[in-house]
């Protein structure tokens, strides 16, 4: 018995909301509770007060477990420093290994800037990266978030289509491009 006043007061729902949509009426409080006082019992009312939740599979994050970029320092083995070998055990053959000061591995997202004496000066984290900072900050994530997370830049260059805001003290430099993160570089703390 239950059951059926259960599946009526269900039923009536999906007919009642569809019905009140469709004059363009908000459905109201007051509504539910008079369809619940005219079609269930204050026994079922209290089954389903009584009901254990179930629980939601957590949501998936947009970003991938160990991709933590951490400000000043870099990702893993690709650290500010680091020599194009050690770059090269860590991630694999760069994209276009030559002489160019700057190595790429597009697939992961990422690309360094060498400096004179062939160390990573400037790390580059794009959208493919797939990762955040240690502040949380990530690609297509606002200005105004980057700023609540890392306070006022201490440079700011605007520039065709973007603007950099960058920290020397923390190591980091972002771009954006339309008030959102468009890249993040790392180098050491100045």
């Amino acid at each position: 018995m239950m059951k059926r006043v259960l599946a009526a007061l269900v039923v009536s729902v999906f007919v009642v909301v569809p019905c009140k949509a469709q004059e363009k009426t908000i459905l109201k409080n007051e509504d539910i509770v008079r369809i619940t006082r005219s079609k269930v019992s204050d026994a079922v009312i209290q089954v389903m007060i009584g009901a254990v939740p179930v629980a939601l599979p957590p949501a998936k994050s947009a970003v991938e477990p160990g991709r933590i970029i951490k400000e000043g320092v870099g990702w893993r083995e690709f650290t500010v420093g680091a020599n194009p070998p050690a770059l090269e055990q860590a991630l694999g053959l760069p994209d276009f290994p030559s002489q160019s000061p700057i190595l790429a591995w597009q697939k992961l997202g990422i690309n360094c800037l060498l400096d004179n004496r062939g160390e990573a000066m400037e790390l580059r984290f794009n959208k493919e990266f797939r990762g955040v900072t240690e502040a949380g900050i990530g690609w297509g994530m606002r200005q105004k978030t980057a700023k609540q997370a890392y306070g006022e830049p201490e440079l700011t260059l605007k520039k065709s289509g973007g603007e950099k805001w960058e920290w020397k003290s923390k190591g980091i430099l972002i771009w954006f491009n339309r008030g959102r993160v468009s890249q993040i570089v790392i180098f050491r703390p100045r």
